[in-house]
C-alpha cells in the first residue's frame, strides 16, 4: 500500500512487515509519521549504544594518543559520564516543546558533537565534543 504525496493516508504497514507476527498477533497498523519516529528512534537508540559502548573500549587508545594518566583518563571519562545530567535536562524540553522536535533537535548536535570528536586535536576538545555528543545521545 503506498503513500500519498502529503502522508495523510490512514494506517499501514510496510509491506515487509506485512508477514511479521509478534505472540500470534499482526503488527499494529502506523500512521506514516509513527513510523518515521519509530525509525528515527531505532536509530538513535542503536548509535547511543554504540557511541556510549566503544568509549570504553577505546579508552586505552586514547589514553595512549593524548597521553594521559590514569587519573587524566578517569577524569575525562567521568566529565563525560557528567553528560546524563544534561540529558535529563534536554528530556524534561519534551514536555514542553514535544518528543519528535526535541529528537529531531538532539541528533544534530549529537551528529556535529561526534563528527568533532574524530578531529579532535586535543583532551579538552576531545572530552567537550564527547560531553555534547552522549549529552544529547542520551536525551533522544
Amino acid at each position: 500500500e503506498m503513500l500519498d504525496a502529503n502522508h495523510d493516508s490512514p494506517c499501514f504497514t510496510p509491506k515487509l512487515l506485512t508477514q511479521l507476527r509478534i505472540f500470534g498477533k499482526d503488527l499494529p497498523r502506523l500512521t506514516y509519521r509513527q513510523w518515521l519516529m519509530l525509525v528515527l528512534l531505532q536509530a538513535a537508540g542503536y548509535f547511543g549504544n554504540y557511541d556510549r559502548t566503544i568509549f570504553g573500549v577505546a579508552v586505552p587508545i586514547i589514553q595512549r594518543d593524548f597521553g594521559l594518566s590514569d587519573a587524566e583518563t578517569s577524569y575525562v571519562a567521568s566529565v563525560v559520564g557528567f553528560s546524563s545530567v544534561i540529558a535529563c535536562v534536554v528530556s524534561f524540553m519534551s514536555d514542553w516543546y514535544g518528543r519528535a522536535r526535541v529528537l529531531m533537535w538532539t541528533l544534530a548536535p549529537y551528529l556535529l558533537a561526534t563528527a568533532v570528536t574524530g578531529l579532535s586535536p586535543g583532551v579538552v576538545t576531545f572530552t567537550t565534543c564527547q560531553l555534547i555528543a552522549q549529552a544529547f545521545i542520551s536525551a533522544e
